[in-house]
């Protein structure tokens, strides 16, 4: 801000009168502001409000006057630095006044009543614009925005929002202390080098429900640390840490200890008729069904409890309590969204209460969270999943401890209702998702109760439940030759072990049902195609028109083995998407599996639909050199398959495997001629229909990897 509020500027003159109303010419006064006043302000004021000379600056000033040659040295640099600092300190003295008289003449024009609302809006949107991180808020200025919020006008109403800009710019410092991780860990070693993942010396940053501060005194003992990344690689050589609670500014003030900036805030938030007023208007229907957490809200909302601590916590609870019950249908969407705001806010805000403030919030707290469950909808449902995903951002889950309590026990709650149920199961997985590693005990706990739903009947809680499984399985990573992250949280290995012998089962009644007809050739034709030391097999075609019907016997035991695999596609595509490292040596044993599941034998389209899904994000996967026998021996398991659509269903696997990792295959030639002998097999059956599945491209590539170079000798 060198030269804005130049008094020589005629804009500077003008800017008042365009905000007056007074100007006939209305549709140019909207265009400057909408144009380039809105642009100018926060693209141009980029530069500091206030200009210095560093005093380090001026130091290495004197020392260049002491090392300088003598002539130079002759002469008084020191006048010339004093001048300067003189003519800036005078240059920024009139920006501040400058600065200060314009916002103040755009409240009083605010505050005077005398603007239509068009003005009334161009004027607040230029105060707000205003706003500057390195200025204070001038009292005036606070006391207009906050009245903003609870006017008639829905756009001045979304422009008061900005609220939570003016708590941002009030936050007090805290005080951080820098330590060492061996402070940090004690008596344990701090990893400088080598693994990442879970270890001893990060043990003392995840949650264990044996160890959280129960106490006012264990609370202060303990060191929080809230990113998730802190300690999971290598250690840094110093960190930050907030000090303890007796060093850190007080929240409980009295009005005559605020800054005068902030009591136009507490006057108004302690009315009962303001925050009724606002409580009103922030519950309003704006989008029917179509109602979004609004994070400027929730903004101002964190801002206000974390500036004031609890001092207006007690006059929202009343107002909660009502938001989470209302059930008309015409109220109830925009009242639940208020509330997961509010509860977002209050709960980021607290970041920093000391425990006897904490503890009496979660007192009052989590009856409301449990009332707000109870009455979830459709339309609010996505509300409250950003509510509890936020909230557990970036918190300590020691700190957090009641509220991971509170969602251990809603993941045991038998819910007979299946919207209730997938509902839980979706706020549960955007809670405990945002702590990744750091609560594996919980997440065994959570993994042990979706255990008995993998073959849930009901296909959103099948959808949600793999989708979690996927989700607490983020970490589990193993680097061939390197090092597995060694987590204690739910793994791949540990899922497959308890799901793939109920997919055999799977598997046996589908052979069953393609069992071929008797008098056929099929066997003879699987034996002569073979070679002996390949795996393949041969049907024909025409066995794809056989009528397929599923066996009555075990029916509802069948029904649920089709229930588990959709589980288990539904885990495998979405840990394939999400996870760090896509594919693991575990994961191959699923090849014959899904390979068999892609038929249409039980008429089901999810089931075929989603294993091809499943099976083709298997196969492009990056594989390493020690994944490659796994996957061979599970591609002859499938060749071997006398069902026609298993065979087809591998050689589809194998096209994409094969040039998804070409460049390495072609550097392990004991690999190479296998899939040659395992290709030339499957190709013996109707080659009409496996040439189908390669382009033209992929065929010259193929006849290039599979003709052994002796038949051009």
């Amino acid at each position: 801000m060198d030269d804005e509020f130049d008094d020589d500027d005629p804009e500077f003159e003008e800017m008042p009168s365009d905000s007056d109303g007074k100007d006939e010419r209305r549709h140019r006064v909207e265009t400057l502001f909408g144009g380039s006043v809105q642009q100018e302000i926060p693209y141009n004021f980029h530069t500091p409000y206030g200009e210095r000379v560093d005093e380090e600056a001026a130091e290495m000033l004197g020392q260049i006057k002491i090392n300088l040659a003598e002539s130079i040295r002759r002469k008084d640099i020191r006048p010339s630095v004093v001048y300067w600092t003189c003519w800036m300190q005078l240059k920024n003295s009139r920006n501040h006044t400058h600065f200060d008289h314009l916002c103040n003449e755009l409240a009083s024009l605010i505050r005077g009543g005398s603007l239509t609302w068009k003005h009334h809006q161009m004027a607040l949107g230029m105060i707000i614009l205003l706003l500057r991180p390195d200025v204070p808020c001038s009292p005036i200025v606070a006391e207009t925005i906050i009245k903003s919020l609870v006017s008639e006008s829905l756009n001045i109403r979304k422009l008061g929002s900005s609220l939570m800009a003016v708590l941002r710019l009030q936050k007090r410092a805290k005080k951080k202390l820098t330590i060492t991780p061996s402070d940090l860990l004690g008596e344990v070693e701090p990893r400088a080098t080598g693994c990442f993942g879970e270890r001893l010396d990060n043990a003392c940053l995840k949650y264990d429900p044996q160890k959280t501060p129960r106490t006012a005194q264990e609370f202060d003992f303990f060191r929080f640390v809230n990113k998730t990344y802190v300690g999971y690689y290598l250690w840094p050589k110093t960190l930050e840490i907030y000090a303890p609670l007796a060093h850190q500014p007080s929240l409980r003030r009295n009005r005559d200890e605020l800054d005068p900036s902030e009591v136009p805030i507490y006057d108004h938030f302690i009315e009962p008729q303001f925050l009724d007023d606002l409580v009103r208007f922030f519950s309003i229907e704006e989008n029917k069904g179509r109602e979004k957490f609004d994070t400027n809200r929730y903004l101002l909302f964190k801002g206000l409890f974390r500036n004031f601590g609890d001092t207006f916590f007690d006059a929202f609870v009343p107002h909660l309590r009502r938001l989470v019950i209302d059930r008309n249908k015409e109220t109830a969407e925009a009242s639940h969204k208020c509330a997961a705001e509010m509860v977002t806010g209050i709960i980021r805000g607290a970041k920093h209460w000391p425990f006897e403030m904490l503890e009496g919030m979660w007192d009052k707290l989590l009856p409301i969270l449990s009332d707000a469950l109870q009455n979830l909808s459709p339309e609010n449902r996505d509300n409250w999943g950003t509510c509890f995903a936020t909230m557990m951002e970036d918190g300590d889950p020691r700190r957090l401890h009641r509220i991971i309590e509170f969602l251990s026990l809603l993941a045991q709650t038998e819910e007979t209702r299946t919207f209730h149920e997938a509902n839980y199961l979706y706020l549960l997985q955007g809670g405990f998702s945002q702590q990744e590693w750091r609560i594996p005990a919980t997440l065994n706990q959570f993994y042990r109760v979706l255990a008995s739903k993998f073959d849930h009947p009901y296909k959103s809680v099948r959808d949600r439940v793999g989708s979690i499984v996927a989700s607490s399985m983020l970490f589990d990573i193993e680097i061939p030759f390197n090092h597995s992250s060694n987590t204690e949280s739910p793994t791949i290995r540990m899922f497959l072990s308890e799901v793939v012998p109920r997919l055999e089962q799977l598997v046996t009644i589908t052979r069953s049902i393609h069992e071929p007809k008797s008098g056929s050739t099929e066997g003879a034709l699987v034996a002569a195609a073979m070679p002996t030391d390949a795996v393949a097999g041969v049907a024909d075609a025409e066995l794809e028109e056989e009528q397929l019907v599923v066996p009555t016997a075990n029916e509802e035991e069948t029904k649920k083995l089709v229930s588990l695999c959709k589980t288990v596609n539904q885990a495998i595509t979405t840990k394939i998407s999400r996870s760090f490292q896509s594919l693991t040596g575990d994961m191959l044993q699923l090849i014959p599996i899904l390979c068999h599941l892609c038929t249409d034998a039980f008429k089901d389209d999810e089931l075929k639909q989603g294993s091809m899904v499943a099976l083709t994000l298997l196969s492009q996967c990056q594989m390493h050199e020690v994944h490659l026998p796994i996957y061979l021996a599970a591609a002859q398991q499938a060749a071997a398959s006398p069902n026609w659509h298993s065979r087809v269903a591998i050689l589809d696997s194998l096209s994409v495997t094969l040039f998804s990792n070409l460049f390495m295959l072609l550097h392990s030639p004991a690999f190479v001629q296998d899939a040659r002998s395992l290709v030339l097999g499957l190709l013996s059956d109707s080659w009409r229909e496996h040439k189908a599945k390669f382009t033209e491209e992929q065929l010259l590539t193929l006849t290039d990897l599979l003709v052994s170079p002796n038949y051009y000798a």
